[in-house]
């Protein structure tokens, strides 16, 4: 009689198609430092200056890559044996480190267009929108809610307010007085039992 040989379960990876090309030359899904705004200055070495409008474009260009862009969780899944590694969109968050990574601006520079006229009312908008999306996302358990609560400054808090009062009105006789009588009851009822 022929020996049953053990099947054993084979792991294929399926294949991922090349992705298509962006305006920015890399593949659709391009790692945020490599993806860079269409609007502003272009030399690198150069401080680059946005106009009100240019910074309203650049920002909605940022949103649109987020969109366009989720990030990929790898799971394994398994069927008659057969495990297969798939590819699923999970959502990507916008924050405000990222869109000054996409815009290849400094932190101080946005806190400057925060103060500076005609751009008050831009980046108040885009720090809505992206306070809103982070919120919104969360809500619906679409990004982790502990992270983005903290991220947001919504965490729970409890204060105390109590105050104890440890004044006591009594002489130093008479609380040496009480505490004798405690001392004196407390012994009474050991030696009852």
């Amino acid at each position: 009689m022929a020996e049953k040989k053990e099947r054993k379960p084979r792991l294929r990876v399926s294949k991922v198609k090349a992705a298509p090309k962006t305006p920015w030359g890399s593949p659709a899904n391009p790692k945020l430092w490599e993806a860079r705004t269409s609007y502003g200055a272009k030399n690198r070495t150069s401080v680059v200056r946005f106009t009100p409008e240019e910074l309203w474009l650049a920002c909605v260009e940022y949103f649109e890559w987020i969109e366009a862009n989720p990030l990929k969780e790898a799971k394994l899944v398994s069927y008659k044996g057969d495990s297969t590694l798939e590819y699923v969109p999970k959502m990507r968050a916008m924050t405000m480190f990222s869109l000054y990574i996409f815009l290849d601006i400094t932190i101080d520079t946005w806190k400057s267009y925060t103060t500076r006229p005609g751009y008050e009312e831009v980046t108040q908008l885009v720090e809505s929108i992206i306070r809103d999306q982070k919120f919104t996302a969360a809500a619906a358990d679409l990004l982790n809610a502990n992270l983005i609560a903290r991220d947001l400054g919504l965490a729970e808090r409890t204060v105390s307010d109590a105050t104890v009062n440890l004044k006591d009105d009594r002489s130093p006789e008479e609380i040496a007085a009480g505490i004798e009588s405690k001392l004196a009851g407390i012994a009474a009822r050991r030696d009852k039992t």
